[in-house]
C-alpha cells in the first residue's frame, strides 16, 4: 500500500501547496490512515492565452448580432404587408367600397387580366406561364401567322372597326375619306378585275424599260447602266443597289438633306445570301422569281437562268453590306460631301444626272457643289468595281437589266393577280415559316391605311375614341410635361440658358390626342412635295 501511494505527495499540512504554480484548489480524498491531495487542475479561463480569450469574447459578441437579427426579421416578416395583403381578396369584408374601383372599365380590365393568368402555376417556378398561361391556352396562332401576341391581336380588332367604317352606309365627313372608301372598293374587286387584267399592268411595265430577257427581246447592244438605273430607281422608285432620299441631317436638326447608304437587297438580311444555313431561303428566291417570269410569259429553263443571275448579282451586293453590328456609332456612319466627291468615290454613274432626274420635275436643279451625306462610302466605292466588272459582257449587261427590272417590279406583286400571290408564298413561307392567305378584306384594310391612313384614322377616331378617353390622355400628358418641365430646375450640369431653351421645347410640344393631320406627299420620282391639312379644322 505504501508503495502505491508514493506516487502522491502526503500532506500533513494544508497550506504547504498552496505555492504550487497553477494551483487553485486541491480535494482531500481518505484513504485510511494517510491523507492524499489530488489536484483537480487550474481555473480554466485564467489558464487560456490572450489570443484564445479574445476570439471567445468576439465570438459571443457575433453571436448576441446574430439573435438580434434574427429577432428582427421576424418581427418585420409579421408587419410587413405580403403581395396577398397588397391585394385585397374581393370578398374580403374588411375593405371599404371606396377603396375598390366598380365601374365597368376596373370591372372589364380585372376580369381581363384575371382571365389572361394560370393561377394553378407557381409563380416562382415559372412566372410566364403565371401571368400569361390562359391568354395563351385561349388565343391559339391563327393559320399563316409566324407569331401572335396581344399587339397583333389588338392590331386585329382594330382592322375590324375599320372595315365598319370603310364598309358603312353612312355618308362620309369629307372627300378624302370618300376617297377611302372608293380606294377600299377597288381592292376588294368585287367585279373580279384584278383578276381579269392578269400580268397585263406588269407587263406594261417591263415594256416601258425596254423589256427583259425573260420574256421579250432585249439587246445589249446599246446598253447603258446609267440610263437603267435611272428608269428603275427613279421611274420606277425600286430600292436596286443602293438607298437614297432626301431626310433630316444629323447634325441640323433644322435642315434637310440628301443621303445615300447601302440597299439593294431583297431578302431581310445579308446572311440569308452569305451563310450556307440559308439555302434553303435562296432557293425559295429563285423558285419566286422564275415562277413570277413565268407569269410573265417566260419559258421556264431561260427564265430560272435568268433568276439566278438576278440572285448572283444581289449576292455579290450582300458581300460588301456592312453587317449591322458594324453600323452602330452613328458618328463614324456620318460623311459630309459634296455630289461632286460622291462621282470620284463611285464613278459608274454621274451622279448630278441621276439627282437632277429626280429635280428636274420640281423645277429645282442642283449643282454638283450640293452638300450631300454619304452612309457608307466603302459600299458604294466596291458597289463601283463590282458593277464595272458586271458591265464589261453582254451578258453581264443583261444580268444587271434583269436585276434592275426586277428590282421595279416586285413591289407590285401583292397587287396582282392571285397566281402571283400564290407565287410570294413560296418565299413568304421559307423566311417565315409558314404561310397562310389573309383574309382579302383585311388585305385592304391594311393597303387602305398605307395608302390613304389619316383619313382612316379620322373614321377609327370617330368610332372608337370617346370624350372621356381623351380627357384623361390630355391631362395625363399635362402631368407628365409639368414633371419633366420640373425636373429641370433640379439639374446642376444643365446650364440656364440650355435649360430655358429645353423648358420652352418641352412646353412647344403640341398635343396631338385625338386629333388628326393629313400629311400629303406628291410624288416627284423619289422627292415629294409636302402639304398639310388638319383634320380639325
Amino acid at each position: 500500500m505504501m508503495t502505491e501511494m508514493t506516487r502522491y505527495k502526503q500532506q500533513t499540512d494544508v497550506d504547504d501547496d498552496t505555492s504550487s504554480v497553477g494551483s487553485a484548489r486541491t480535494e482531500e480524498l481518505p484513504t485510511g490512515t494517510t491523507t492524499i491531495h489530488y489536484h483537480m487542475g487550474s481555473h480554466w479561463w485564467r489558464s487560456r492565452t490572450g489570443l484564445e480569450k479574445a476570439l471567445l469574447v468576439g465570438w459571443l459578441l457575433l453571436l448576441l448580432v446574430v439573435a438580434v437579427l434574427v429577432a428582427i426579421l421576424h418581427v418585420q416578416s409579421r408587419s410587413t404587408p405580403t403581395m396577398h395583403m397588397l391585394l385585397p381578396h374581393p370578398l374580403s369584408p374588411s375593405l371599404s367600397s371606396e377603396n375598390i374601383c366598380l365601374t365597368s372599365e376596373c370591372v372589364m380590365l380585372a376580369g381581363s387580366v384575371l382571365s389572361s393568368m394560370d393561377q394553378r402555376i407557381d409563380p416562382c417556378e415559372n412566372f410566364y406561364n403565371y401571368a400569361c398561361g390562359g391568354w395563351v391556352v385561349k388565343n391559339p396562332i391563327p393559320e399563316g401567322k409566324p407569331t401572335w401576341g396581344t399587339l397583333t391581336k389588338l392590331s386585329s380588332d382594330n382592322q375590324m372597326i375599320l372595315r365598319s367604317a370603310l364598309e358603312s352606309p353612312k355618308k362620309t365627313q369629307s372627300k378624302t375619306e370618300e376617297k377611302a372608301r372608293i380606294f377600299y372598293r377597288s381592292c376588294m374587286d368585287v367585279n373580279k378585275t384584278i383578276e381579269k387584267l392578269g400580268s397585263k399592268p406588269v407587263v406594261e411595265l417591263v415594256e416601258m424599260m425596254g423589256s427583259w430577257s425573260i420574256s421579250g427581246n432585249w439587246s445589249a447592244a446599246s446598253y447603258s447602266l446609267e440610263d437603267d438605273i435611272i428608269l428603275s430607281k427613279i421611274n420606277q422608285t425600286s430600292g436596286a443597289l443602293f438607298a437614297w432620299g432626301v431626310s433630316e441631317d444629323d447634325k441640323n436638326s433644322s435642315n434637310h438633306i440628301l443621303q445615300f447608304d447601302q440597299g439593294g437587297l431583297t431578302l431581310q438580311a445579308r446572311d440569308y445570301y452569305l451563310n450556307e444555313s440559308e439555302k434553303v431561303v435562296l432557293d425559295a428566291y429563285i423558285d419566286y422569281i422564275a415562277k413570277v417570269g413565268v407569269l410573265l410569259g417566260g419559258e421556264e429553263n431561260a427564265t430560272r437562268i435568268a433568276a439566278e443571275g438576278i440572285v448572283e448579282i444581289e449576292k455579290a451586293i450582300a458581300v460588301i453590306t456592312a453587317p449591322d453590328e458594324e453600323r452602330r456609332d452613328d458618328d463614324k456612319l456620318y460623311h459630309l460631301m459634296e455630289i461632286e466627291d460622291l462621282n470620284r468615290l463611285a464613278p459608274f454613274m454621274d451622279w448630278l444626272t441621276f439627282v437632277n432626274a429626280a429635280y428636274k420635275e420640281l423645277d429645282r436643279p442642283l449643282t454638283r457643289f450640293r452638300k450631300i451625306v454619304v452612309y457608307a462610302p466603302n459600299f458604294l466605292k466596291d458597289l463601283s468595281d463590282i458593277l464595272k466588272n458586271i458591265t464589261s459582257t453582254d451578258e453581264g449587261k443583261t444580268k444587271m437589266h434583269n436585276y434592275l427590272v426586277w428590282q421595279s417590279i416586285k413591289n407590285y406583286i401583292g397587287f396582282l393577280s392571285r397566281d402571283f400571290r400564290e407565287a410570294a408564298r413560296v418565299l413568304e413561307k421559307a423566311q417565315m415559316g409558314v404561310s397562310g392567305e389573309e383574309e382579302i378584306w383585311r388585305e385592304c384594310v391594311v393597303a387602305t391605311d398605307a395608302a390613304l391612313g389619316p383619313a382612316l384614322g379620322a373614321m377609327f377616331i370617330r368610332d372608337a375614341f370617346h370624350g372621356e378617353s381623351k380627357d384623361m390622355a390630355e391631362e395625363m400628358i399635362r402631368r407628365v410635361r409639368k414633371t419633366f418641365v420640373d425636373n429641370f430646375k433640379s439639374l446642376p450640369w444643365m446650364d440656364d440658358s440650355t435649360r430655358k431653351a429645353a423648358i420652352e421645347k418641352a412646353s412647344s410640344i403640341t398635343d396631338m390626342v385625338g386629333k388628326f393631320f393629313f400629311v400629303g406627299f406628291v410624288f416627284r420620282g423619289d422627292m415629294k412635295a409636302v402639304f398639310m391639312t388638319d383634320f380639325n379644322s
